[in-house]
C-alpha cells in the first residue's frame, strides 16, 4: 500500500472512530433520559409512580414524610430507597414493577426518592442506594442493599406474609 493510501486510511479511521463515539454518546443520552424520566416521581397527587401510572394499575406507592407511617403501619410493605441519578436504582425499578404485579393484594411496594425525602433516608440510616427495607405492621424485618432479583424479593415478601423468619 502506498504512503498516500495509508494516510487516507488512517484519517478515515480516525474520522469514523470520532463519528461512532459521538453517535454513541448521543444514544446514551437518549437512553438515560428515557430511563430517568420513566422513574421520576409523579407530579400527580395519587401517590403512585412508575410505569404503572401510565396504564392505570396503581402498583407502586410513592412514599414521603406525609404518607410513610400510615402506609407501613399495616401489613407487609417493601420500601425502595432510590434516586433518579442512581444507575443500580434504575435497574431495580422494573424488577420492582414485576414484583408488584406478582404480589398485588398481598403486600405493598413503596418507593422513597431520597432526594426529596432525605429525612426518611436519615431516619432509617440509609447509606447506600438502592436500599430495600421490608416492614411488617410498621416494624423493619429485613434490609437489602443493592440490586436484587424478582425471585429473591418475592421470597422474602412471602416469608414475611407467611410468618416465617
Amino acid at each position: 500500500m502506498s504512503k498516500a493510501k495509508k494516510i487516507t486510511v488512517n484519517k478515515m479511521s480516525k474520522v469514523t472512530t470520532i463519528v461512532v463515539i459521538l453517535v454513541g454518546i448521543a444514544a446514551l443520552g437518549v437512553l438515560a433520559t428515557n430511563n430517568i424520566c420513566s422513574n421520576c416521581p409523579s407530579s400527580s397527587s395519587t401517590g403512585f409512580i412508575g410505569n404503572s401510572e401510565a396504564d392505570g394499575n396503581k402498583l407502586i406507592v410513592n412514599l414521603n414524610a406525609d404518607n410513610f407511617n400510615m402506609t407501613v403501619s399495616k401489613g407487609v410493605v417493601l420500601v425502595d430507597f432510590w434516586a433518579r441519578w442512581c444507575q443500580p436504582c434504575l435497574i431495580q425499578a422494573p424488577v420492582l414493577e414485576e414484583v408488584a404485579k406478582k404480589i398485588s393484594g398481598k403486600a405493598v411496594i413503596g418507593k422513597i426518592n431520597v432526594e426529596y425525602s432525605a429525612s426518611l433516608a436519615n431516619r432509617f440510616a440509609v447509606q447506600s442506594i438502592p436500599t430495600l427495607i421490608l416492614f411488617k405492621n410498621g416494624v423493619e424485618t429485613k434490609r437489602l442493599v443493592g440490586v436484587h432479583s424478582k425471585d429473591v424479593l418475592i421470597k422474602i415478601i412471602n416469608s414475611e406474609i407467611c410468618g416465617e423468619n
